[in-house]
């Protein structure tokens, strides 16, 4: 879950992580702390081992989607919008080259900045990518209801294979509700699955 945004004004901003193992699993929080010291939950969740091997998925057929997906948004008409929206990504978080999207599922082309290729094997979960994928559900969201969304909560995260410099992510609508949920596949550039997040879900940016 995330609870909250961590807020940055002037000057560096300590934050913490914190990991309690517990039994099979580790729980982990990110914190700051206010002025008069006290801890400030900003995401808190679970990290698990799955001793046996998951399931892959079916394939997605990319060209499919996209022949399903009318609407195409370039990267830079993306980032230009959130822009607009008072939301600045800077050069390291704008992984998202191209967007097919209709009114239920979503599709971006990802690819890694070329400035952060020589220290990508230094990440199981590249940042840049997977914030990617979520970006994908907000430009949707973004390109059918118009104002911002933030992240605020995941199901859950299954690994399956290491992510490519090069990929795409795949976002469906699975829940009800004005704003509903999303299951999230990231794939190579063939649509062979490589992880999945599942019931991910946004918010209104302006929510206080």
């Amino acid at each position: 879950v995330w609870a909250r945004p961590i807020q940055v004004a002037e000057g560096p901003c300590d934050v913490r992580i914190s990991l309690y193992p517990d039994n099979d699993q580790v729980e982990y929080e990110v914190s700051v702390q206010t002025e008069d010291q006290q801890p400030v939950i900003c995401s808190q969740g679970r990290l698990f081992p799955e001793h046996k091997g998951l399931p892959a998925d079916e394939p997605i057929d990319i060209e499919g989607v996209k022949k399903r997906c009318s609407r195409i948004k370039s990267g830079a008409e993306c980032y230009t919008y959130f822009e607009n929206q008072g939301l600045r990504y800077g050069p390291g978080f704008r992984p998202v080259e191209e967007l097919f999207y209709n009114k239920t599922e979503a599709l971006s082309r990802l690819k890694l900045p070329l400035h952060l290729r020589p220290a990508s094997d230094e990440f199981v979960l590249h940042p840049t990518i997977t914030d990617g994928a979520l970006q994908t559900v907000a430009g949707l969201l973004n390109g059918e209801n118009g104002g911002l969304y933030i992240p605020f909560s995941l199901g859950r995260t299954d690994f399956l294979e290491p992510l490519t410099e090069e990929c795409y992510a795949y976002a469906i609508r699975t829940g009800n509700g004005d704003l509903g949920t999303y299951n999230i596949q990231l794939t190579d550039l063939s649509g062979r699955v490589l992880m999945r997040m599942n019931d991910f879900a946004v918010r209104s940016a302006a929510r206080p």
